[in-house]
């Protein structure tokens, strides 16, 4: 009971973060698609993506390496292993954004795209400072400080945002504006979670083994080429909607799917960055009976967040997207229903795949992923020139379909899966009678949206309760703390 209370105390602390992340993402979301013309958003939206892949790629996969290999290891132990990764990323770092920065510059030119060239530069070196703070942070995650690691995340990756929101208030911006203050302010960061981590008594760089960073290797490479399949699905669409159509086309799409993935990430990261090392730690300790209770308690949580957050969204989407945007993406409130099973099946996707990468079956991962990019990229040649973003949309949603049917079959010897626990049918029928009550008011203003959304809230969370979607021994859990506050607030 004391660990499942420190898991519920972690991922309340880590959801005030992401909500902080999430809130900022948000906002500079709105303004950048006020701000810059359908055009300019898809530029963003690509090189956006393509930071994301870069990071994975710099890293090696080391950081899902060091999730694994540390827990439970002697802190001087943990101490050396990183020092000799982040050595090591030290050196191939610099060294693979240089090449490809020299390749995008003749690939741009040859294109007759130079232009975005000066973009394309400062977000590429802003992946290189990302892809170590990154180690940094997963160390953190590895010690199961993990509210330590997301602060770090969030540092590194978000508050960039934060001067650049205050900067359009003041003056127009373009792409050249944008990705040069994120360059310019996560250096900064960077160097200040350095200190931080000097302070912890963290010690970065050190004499190589060769043979432990091979090992390492063997294992993360796997998951490096993970990334790169994880972004040609994610960005592939985007790169084949504006060859066969416009760099507008791109930005309506993405609007879209940048509000589903929006979803994804605030009803799955704190969730997976909490529990996971727990399930780790227990795995290598032998206790693969808890540890599968943990992972199927990552699928429970995401599920009850994901699915009224996804549901909410379907029923509000004028709503929502004209608060956002105004009337500028009204048109693309259409690709909503056919992108709906995106951060359903990719959060579910989220907990196997970590299931088996406890189980050291990252080729199997990998293999998975460049299947369901393969099926990606064909749907998209097929579907993308004849209904461009409704054609994106599709082939996304099947490919996260299609995927997660395979790790469920994969994983059935790594994760059994426990019915009476998650008791997604509860899950469901709280969800349909939440919908029940907000599908027939149409909201006029963003206050009467609100209210909504808190009606939305407060109806799902009641039927959870009357529905018995939680076990017992979760509902003692949260009795627990409500008593607990009692006392102190008596005391």
């Amino acid at each position: 009971m004391q660990q499942y209370k420190t898991i519920t105390k972690q991922i309340g602390k880590i959801y005030v973060i992401q909500l902080l992340n999430y809130i900022i993402g948000f906002l500079l979301f709105i303004f950048l698609t006020r701000a810059l013309s359908q055009y300019e958003f898809g530029i963003y939206s690509i090189l956006g993506v393509s930071i994301l892949f870069l990071v994975g790629l710099l890293t090696f996969g080391l950081e899902v390496f060091l999730v694994k290999e540390l827990p439970g290891k002697p802190e001087k132990e943990k101490q050396e292993k990183f020092s000799q990764i982040f050595t090591f990323l030290s050196i191939s770092t610099p060294i693979i954004v240089v090449i490809l920065l020299i390749g995008t510059f003749f690939i741009l030119n040859k294109l007759e795209q130079g232009a975005i060239y000066l973009p394309s530069l400062f977000a590429f070196l802003s992946a290189g400072i990302i892809a170590l703070g990154s180690i940094i942070s997963n160390y953190f995650y590895s010690k199961k400080q993990t509210v330590v690691a997301s602060i770090i995340d969030f540092l590194i990756k978000t508050l960039w945002t934060i001067p650049l929101i205050i900067i359009i208030f003041v003056k127009k911006i373009n792409i050249d504006l944008v990705f040069s203050s994120k360059l310019v302010i996560t250096l900064m960061v960077f160097f200040i979670i350095i200190i931080f981590s000097k302070i912890k008594n963290l010690r970065f760089f050190t004499r190589v083994n060769k043979e432990f960073i091979v090992k390492a290797l063997r294992f993360s490479i796997p998951l490096s080429t993970l990334v790169i399949t994880q972004w040609i699905i994610t960005a592939s669409d985007r790169y084949i909607l504006g060859f066969f159509h416009s760099a507008i086309k791109v930005g309506q799409y993405s609007f879209i799917y940048s509000i589903m993935n929006f979803i994804f990430i605030f009803c799955t990261a704190a969730v997976i960055i909490t529990i996971f090392p727990y399930a780790v730690e227990s795995f290598n300790k032998g206790n693969q009976k808890q540890s599968n209770f943990l992972l199927n308690s990552s699928l429970k949580y995401i599920t009850v967040l994901t699915l009224p957050c996804v549901a909410g969204f379907f029923l509000l989407a004028k709503e929502l997207v004209t608060i956002i945007s105004g009337a500028k993406y009204i048109e693309t409130i259409l690709i909503v229903p056919l992108l709906m099973i995106f951060p359903l099946a990719e959060g579910a996707n989220t907990v196997f795949r970590r299931a088996l990468v406890i189980h050291k079956k990252t080729k199997m991962v990998a293999l998975l992923y460049l299947q369901a990019m393969l099926i990606n990229i064909v749907l998209n040649f097929i579907l993308i020139p004849k209904y461009h973003y409704y054609g994106a949309a599709i082939a996304t949603s099947l490919t996260y379909l299609i995927l997660l049917i395979q790790f469920i079959i994969k994983s059935k010897k790594y994760v059994i899966l426990d019915h009476n626990y998650l008791r997604f049918s509860r899950i469901v029928l709280s969800t349909i009678i939440m919908g029940f009550s907000i599908a027939f008011i149409h909201p006029k203003n963003i206050y009467a949206t609100l209210s909504t959304i808190c009606l939305g809230v407060l109806v799902y969370l009641i039927s959870l309760f009357f529905t018995k979607a939680y076990v017992k021994g979760e509902m003692d859990l949260v009795k627990s703390f409500i008593s607990r506050r009692k006392k102190l607030d008596h005391n």
